[in-house]
């Protein structure tokens, strides 16, 4: 069994996959700020609804970064002390490349990283950049850009706004690896003042 863990978008993604990446069962929910509180009992309830334990796991896929520094951090501790206890394997993946594999390479992907910026993968071979609300706006609309895989607050008037990921597609364009611990991965913006 595989145990997928999205944290990073809202509403977040718990998923229990088998062995040929077919989802078993899954539960969304909105975790904002209560990812001590939540994970651990939605996990546990999740194996337990579909009479699955911690050691039927053989992988458990995180998503990592970008987010929150407490919420990766906490999800990254669950995730390990899981791992601890069990020893099986761990694969970690970042926002922008679960939305190139759901979405087969489409662009651009923004992301939220705080009121007034986003962070944004402008297409394949761009790195990622941090760039203000309005000047994201300028840029769609410099582009003729209208639709755009994201995870935002943000109101952008007619753009469509693709959200919707397929977690078997990026589960089969994984290839999951047997590392034993995560680190917590994020990116401190420099303050600007």
């Amino acid at each position: 069994m595989i145990l997928f863990i999205d944290t990073i978008s809202n509403p977040c993604f718990i998923g229990i996959f088998d062995e040929k990446k077919n989802i078993i069962k899954n539960i969304s929910y909105d975790i904002m700020w209560n990812e001590s509180s939540t994970l651990i009992p939605n996990i546990d309830n999740l194996l337990k609804e579909n009479d699955l334990s911690y050691s039927n796991l053989e992988n458990i896929v995180l998503v990592n970064w970008p987010g929150s520094f407490t919420g990766i951090r906490t999800a990254v501790l669950v995730v390990n002390t899981i791992n601890f206890i069990i020893k099986k394997n761990m694969t970690d993946i970042n926002y922008f490349s679960m939305y190139e594999f759901a979405f087969d390479n489409k662009f651009p992907i923004i992301k939220d990283s705080s009121k007034r910026d986003l962070f944004i993968k402008k297409d394949k071979n761009s790195k990622i950049d941090i760039i203000s609300n309005e000047d994201l706006i300028n840029y769609l609309k410099e582009n003729n850009i209208c639709e755009i895989y994201w995870d935002t607050k943000i109101n952008l008037w007619s753009i469509k706004k693709i959200t919707n990921i397929d977690y078997k597609k990026v589960l089969d364009k994984i290839n999951l690896d047997n590392k034993k611990s995560l680190e917590a991965f994020y990116l401190k913006k420099p303050n600007i003042s």
